[in-house]
């Protein structure tokens, strides 16, 4: 094989790769926001800097129940897009718990029974925790802020 047919066939297999990596990523385009499928939300997603606002009820559309919506999660209000990890927060996944409401409660306590109130009633409250367990939020918002497989979209509206 010669050499310009050898670099050629390399260059077009690093293109593949790179673009294949880059839609895997969801970096490929600076409007990922708007690419996003999120019917149910207060406000949110007209243009790429334009983050999304869900209430609790909205964001508990984005469990993973339906395949044709992304999976999102919140700790502390900041809501994450987490559809790129469906093996672990889709339907029966061992982070499924969190999918679809703000579980930052759950994530200072560990407590994981869907039949529990107290995981699963006002899950987003955690004033009333200890340090440590308020330090174990901070440190998976930190997790997902700072991820590159997940991804920041919005705010939850509590009110």
């Amino acid at each position: 094989m010669n050499t310009t047919l050898t670099i050629s066939i390399l260059i077009s297999v690093l293109g593949v790769a790179l673009v294949l990596y880059l839609r895997m990523s969801k970096t490929a385009s600076p409007l990922y926001l708007t690419d996003l499928n999120i019917p149910y939300k207060v406000s949110g997603g007209s243009n790429s800097s334009d983050f999304y606002v869900l209430s609790l009820k909205d964001l508990s559309h984005y469990n993973g129940s339906d395949p044709s919506l992304p999976i999102l999660l919140a700790v502390k209000g900041r809501i994450y897009d987490v559809s790129s990890g469906w093996r672990f927060y889709g339907p029966g996944g061992s982070y499924g718990f969190f999918a679809g409401r703000d579980g930052s409660r759950s994530f200072g306590t560990g407590c994981l029974d869907e039949k529990d109130g107290k995981c699963t009633s006002n899950s987003h409250v955690y004033n009333d925790l200890t340090e440590e367990q308020i330090k174990t939020i901070d440190y998976w918002n930190d997790f997902y802020d700072k991820s590159s497989k997940y991804h920041y979209i919005g705010e939850v509206n509590f009110d």
